[in-house]
């Protein structure tokens, strides 16, 4: 990585390796974060209301020179508020679909929780009913465009009637927020 945290990609011509952006990084850029600061505010109160040692502690100090204890506190409200449940959730799932794909469970000796069994029968059943063909060599794949020097990680390449496809694994409740962004990630 460069000294701004970016992947170093060793261009096509073997020169010294260049920092890539990512396509993610990218495509937030477009995003409208609005709705989604309100929800992480709103978390965070109902996490903080329940514990008064950190409103205590919130008390206590000062708004400029505490920043990165405020910062903590406001991290930790937001767990306990529920703010990073469905994110560690889609982590699990997202995780437990690539064991699955690779072939992992087949042999049966290995079993995925319990509590992500239906999910991952759901997954395999729209995957056949659909047609779409997991191309294993290419599950979780970094992809460089070296003319516009970014990078990114697709989650799946997948064939569909012969043709490959890009496949990217969403597990929100909804793509109402973030479809301009995923958009220019699978474009990209």
């Amino acid at each position: 990585r460069d000294r701004w945290g970016r992947d170093l990609i060793t261009p096509p011509d073997g020169k010294k390796p260049v920092g890539t952006t990512t396509v993610t990084t990218i495509a937030k850029t477009l995003e409208d974060t609005h709705n989604l600061t309100n929800w992480k505010l709103r978390n965070a109160l109902k996490g903080v209301s329940g514990r008064s040692d950190l409103v205590l502690q919130l008390q206590t100090l000062d708004l400029e020179r505490d920043k990165q204890t405020i910062d903590r506190i406001a991290q930790t409200a937001i767990e306990l508020g529920g703010g990073t449940k469905a994110a560690t959730t889609g982590t699990a799932i997202h995780s437990i679909l690539e064991t699955h794909d690779r072939g992992i469970y087949a042999s049966g000796r290995e079993r995925p929780p319990a509590e992500l069994e239906e999910t991952i029968e759901t997954y395999a059943a729209v995957l056949e009913a659909c047609n779409v063909k997991i191309v294993p060599e290419y599950i979780e794949t970094v992809l460089v465009n070296d003319e516009d020097q970014y990078a990114g990680t697709v989650d799946r390449i997948v064939q569909i009637g012969g043709v490959h496809y890009i496949a990217d694994l969403k597990t929100g409740k909804t793509l109402d927020f973030g479809g301009l962004g995923f958009g220019a990630q699978l474009a990209a």
